[in-house]
């Protein structure tokens, strides 16, 4: 899990490419770990960004402290995630991330839009899903 703080309360399109910049990078140091390891298969990546309010608190010991971020936007991200086990995408998205994004020449060319169900929740949510080769082919065109 990782989180950014951005400036504004909603990020710009520039905030949230770093963001899915960071998240190829990561994806490419864990796509040869099977080969170094002699894993028996490759390290799948499923990742869910969302984007909203949280705050983040101390849930541990004051001797050895937890920083962990709380709230609704924390939840359906981790929700979001688990979306990708099983569809065939990489990376799932809130609506409000994508919308982030939405300025970016075509970008509903490179995330394909669908009401997801998510644990917990009673109506089901728009998520924005995506493969890494298309996330790559889609940040290589905003640069």
């Amino acid at each position: 899990m990782a989180v950014w703080v951005h400036e504004n309360q909603m990020p710009d399109q520039e905030q949230i490419c770093l963001v899915l910049e960071t998240l190829l990078e990561i994806q490419g140091l864990t796509a040869g770990l099977h080969e170094q390891f002699s894993l028996p298969s490759p390290v799948r990546i499923g990742a869910g960004i969302n984007t909203g309010p949280s705050i983040v608190g101390n849930c541990g010991p004051q001797e050895n402290p937890d920083f962990s971020p709380l709230g609704e936007s924390v939840n359906t991200a981790f929700r979001l995630e688990s979306t990708t086990k099983n569809s065939g995408f990489d990376l799932a998205m809130g609506g409000v991330t994508f919308e982030c994004l939405s300025s970016a020449p075509d970008a509903v060319k490179y995330f394909e839009k669908r009401m997801v169900e998510l644990k917990g929740y009673e109506e089901p949510v728009t998520a924005w899903l995506t493969t890494y080769p298309k996330l790559s082919e889609f940040l290589v065109r905003q640069r």
